[in-house]
């Protein structure tokens, strides 16, 4: 199949289960690294009987062609209002460039709108500057949460940090 530019016929429907092989594959094309246990993982709580799907796939020709896997959070983080995630966007090599990312983030943003959601969040790696461009052009921008991370490897189990002080605040309000 050759590389396609312009508009793509694509339908955005919600995620099912039948396309959890096509999300792998994409994904794998796109990170070029296997992902494929903690995306099945992930992808099977997000599809899970009673839950909220948000996650959507495009569609051309009946072939998955794109997806976005994200979720609604109510109370995370101190946040007192839902709050929508983007775990991850991804569209097939073959596909990109023809619009499937930008209907896919409308088509989400739609749809968590009708749930009531007011805000979407997502992690964008510092060194992914193409998919930085892509969210900044969609009108996303610095939230007001700071990630922060700890780099467990070099703490040995039992070992701790040397402060014995709890300066933590009791409460959160970002």
């Amino acid at each position: 199949m050759e590389h396609r530019q312009g508009r793509l016929p694509v339908e955005i429907r919600q995620m099912e289960a039948r396309d959890v092989d096509a999300v792998v594959r994409i994904d794998g094309q796109i990170s070029g690294r296997p992902r494929n246990e903690i995306l099945r993982r992930r992808l099977g709580l997000a599809l899970a009987p009673g839950r909220v799907t948000t996650s959507l796939v495009a569609e051309s020709d009946r072939q998955v062609v794109g997806f976005i896997l994200g979720d609604v959070l109510v109370g995370e983080f101190g946040a007192t209002a839902q709050v929508a995630t983007i775990d991850t966007i991804g569209v097939s090599p073959l596909f990109q460039g023809s619009g499937v990312a930008w209907r896919l983030l409308r088509a989400y943003a739609n749809h968590v709108r009708a749930l009531g959601v007011e805000r979407i969040q997502t992690l964008v790696p510092v060194e992914d500057w193409r998919l930085l461009r892509f969210f900044t052009r969609a009108g996303f921008g610095q939230s007001q949460l700071l990630p922060l991370a700890l780099d467990l490897s070099g703490i040995q189990a039992g070992q701790w940090l040397d402060s014995d002080e709890d300066d933590a605040p009791c409460a959160r309000n970002p």
